[in-house]
């Protein structure tokens, strides 16, 4: 068993049979707790229930393969805590099956995943592998909303640059960006999240269940302003994203910590124009930060945001992404 946090006291049980891990939880007092299986190829996976022993039978049931079990008691109001303490204690020194919560989601090698029956790809950690921009799919039979809202968002005046931004996140921060869109991420066009009077989102892009680039319109009686935000990876160094901010002419009070379940420590940037936010999705220490958390959220393998994906507006940034990539390249 790992070390774990202060908090936590594992009794680890060797697995026999079944007969040997029911007398295990016969001993124990409590079923509520966090608990640890390690399986035979050196992995583990670390989660927390009320009920700890019908849980890890459902596991049992699933993998076949373990061979110890540590629980360690606490109460309810410390579960979520002590979980994620205990997946970062695990996780610097064993590859973990969870998704959720880990920094390393399927870890450290190449994660292969079905985009749809008989077409599979890799997502790599290093971005310098995530694959070309290539062409993207006709869009066939779009939805009048669809429609509609594309349409709203492509006669904007400011279009150019919103949509400059987002183009830049996706031929440098997603992987494979055509083949995976609708499936691993989406982008939509007018949402009405969170909309108030003088105050709306342009667009969102999110990866699994995030949103990674929300553009706004905050329109006031004197002014009206378009700032975006960007969710970043929680490992990257916050010297370095500061340094970032100052290349672009912005200071730290632009960087700020998130709340997200999906994963802990998320890091945000917040641009207060159109022209900053593009000349930050430029800078190669943000587009890897982005691109390690979105490979993150695309390995833990749901993306329920999918539903809201605009293909008319995906088709047009990957266009411009693809003419992005050849300009970066040299490519006439």
């Amino acid at each position: 068993m790992h070390t774990a946090p202060p908090e936590l006291h594992f009794t680890e049980h060797v697995v026999k049979d079944h007969g040997s891990l029911a007398l295990f939880w016969a001993n124990m007092g409590s079923h509520i707790g966090i608990y640890q299986l390690s399986f035979a190829d050196g992995s583990a996976y670390i989660g927390q229930s009320v009920s700890a022993r019908t849980r890890l039978a459902t596991h049992r049931r699933r993998w076949t393969d373990a061979i110890s079990v540590g629980f360690a008691p606490c109460v309810v109001e410390r579960l979520n805590e002590l979980e994620l303490a205990m997946i970062r204690y695990a996780e610097k020194t064993t590859p973990l099956r969870n998704k959720l919560l880990t920094n390393r989601p399927g870890g450290n090698e190449d994660l292969v995943v079905t985009i749809s029956p008989g077409r599979e790809l890799a997502l790599p950690w290093m971005r310098s592998r995530r694959g070309v921009v290539t062409p993207p799919w006709p869009v066939v039979a779009p939805a009048p909303a669809e429609k509609r809202k594309a349409r709203a968002l492509f006669t904007r005046s400011n279009y150019p640059s919103v949509a400059a931004a987002a183009a830049a996140l996706i031929a440098g921060g997603l992987p494979s960006p055509t083949e995976t869109q609708a499936v691993l991420w989406s982008v939509s066009a007018l949402p009405s999240t969170n909309r108030t009077q003088g105050f709306r989102r342009l667009l969102t892009l999110s990866a699994g269940r995030l949103e990674i680039l929300r553009i706004f319109e905050v329109v006031t009686e004197s002014s009206v302003a378009y700032p975006g935000v960007i969710n970043l990876a929680p490992g990257t160094r916050r010297r370095d994203l500061i340094d970032s901010l100052a290349r672009t002419g912005l200071g730290p009070d632009a960087l700020f910590i998130a709340r997200y379940r999906a994963v802990a420590g998320v890091q945000s940037l917040e641009a207060p124009d159109l022209d900053s936010l593009n000349r930050l999705l430029r800078d190669p220490v943000i587009l890897n930060s982005v691109y390690q958390l979105v490979v993150t959220l695309m390995r833990q393998g749901s993306a329920p945001l999918g539903r809201f994906h605009n293909r008319l507006v995906a088709k047009d940034l990957l266009d411009l992404a693809r003419e992005q990539s050849t300009e970066c390249l040299g490519i006439s």
